[in-house]
């Protein structure tokens, strides 16, 4: 996971790459800068509890698991994820996770069944096709194919 932030001038920008790109510019103050930057780092958190602990395999995840576990309030989170996720809601954000691990699965187990690689990423496999399908234009076999 790549990392900056970057606070000048009056500006901060904050950008991150795990499967997702987060950009935001903004005026700052000094008070706003350290409340960015607690921001930034419960974001981070948010991003290696569902990443790191794969969280993301529980198909029965949402927003109140993910709360009790970082100790914060649903705005809170909420607010996370529209400052740093592009304001993804909270099923999007955990299904983008989820699609972008089974799409590093499909590269790297090419023998591994559609049905295994959906219980592996917290999905029932007709939910993961139409997911799937949903977000990158091809079915999981169309993908693994292309590949």
């Amino acid at each position: 996971m790549l990392l900056l932030v970057f606070c000048a001038a009056s500006v901060a920008a904050f950008f991150s790459y795990r499967g997702f790109r987060y950009f935001r510019i903004r005026k700052l103050d000094s008070e706003s800068v350290n409340q960015g930057k607690m921001a930034a780092a419960e974001f981070l958190r948010l991003d290696a509890l569902v990443h790191q602990k794969e969280f993301y395999r529980d198909p029965k995840l949402d927003r109140t698991t993910i709360c009790s576990q970082l100790g914060i309030g649903r705005h809170a989170l909420n607010q996370l994820l529209n400052d740093y996720a592009g304001g993804m809601s909270v099923p999007a954000y955990i299904n983008k996770v989820r699609l972008d691990v089974a799409c590093d699965i499909l590269k790297t187990c090419p023998g591994k069944t559609l049905a295994d690689i959906a219980g592996d990423v917290g999905m029932s496999p007709q939910n993961f096709r139409i997911q799937f399908k949903n977000t990158f234009g091809l079915t999981p076999n169309e993908y693994r194919q292309a590949l």
